[in-house]
């Protein structure tokens, strides 16, 4: 059964009735604050379609083609590192993607808007970021001004907190300072 989500700029489907599992219901609560789900049946043109599917679906030779090392996101923070090796199969015109640590396949259909999404429950992190970033891709096309902040404590006790548009350098000039003497 396909559900759909909205934040009022960004729409998807999220189909879980293929995987059975938590994964879907963990990504819904996760969401829940930001996202309403929407009873019109797929009336709507959606951003993203995203089946899930349990990670053993994912082809032995789909993974053959996964030869090219990517990063999905890179971080200082443990476990939310994302490396992938990536394929496409020129025949299907689609492009795929595997984590081999964490069994987790993407099989992905760009003219459709269509990610068929393997994984089990250590896939949750692979799942958040790749709603949360092809989200954050449609707001930008649609016109939005993606902001974000970060902040740190400093050596006297004080706060020092930068914002501005994503992808500016907040996070990593803020990562630095903590990696210096006296800051938080």
């Amino acid at each position: 059964m396909s559900r759909y989500l909205c934040n009022g700029r960004y729409r998807f489907e999220l189909d879980d009735q293929t995987s059975g599992s938590a994964l879907a219901q963990r990504l819904r609560v996760f969401l829940a604050p930001y996202f309403a789900e929407v009873a019109d049946d797929g009336q709507t043109t959606v951003d993203l379609r995203v089946r899930l599917h349990d990670s053993t679906a994912f082809k032995p030779e789909w993974i053959g083609l996964c030869v090219t090392p990517d990063i999905i996101r890179e971080t200082y923070a443990p476990g939310f590192t994302l490396r992938v090796l990536r394929g496409h199969d020129p025949q299907a015109g689609l492009d795929y993607a595997w984590d081999a640590d964490t069994q987790v396949g993407y099989r992905i259909d760009r003219a459709r808007h269509t990610v068929d999404f393997h994984g089990d429950e250590n896939a949750f992190i692979h799942l958040i970021e790749l709603v949360r970033y092809y989200g954050l891709l449609v707001e930008q096309a649609k016109g939005s001004v993606i902001m974000h902040a970060s902040a740190v404590v400093g050596p006297d006790g004080g706060i020092v907190a930068i914002g501005g548009a994503k992808g500016a350098g907040k996070t990593t000039t803020m990562l630095d300072l903590v990696l210096s003497v006296g800051y938080l």
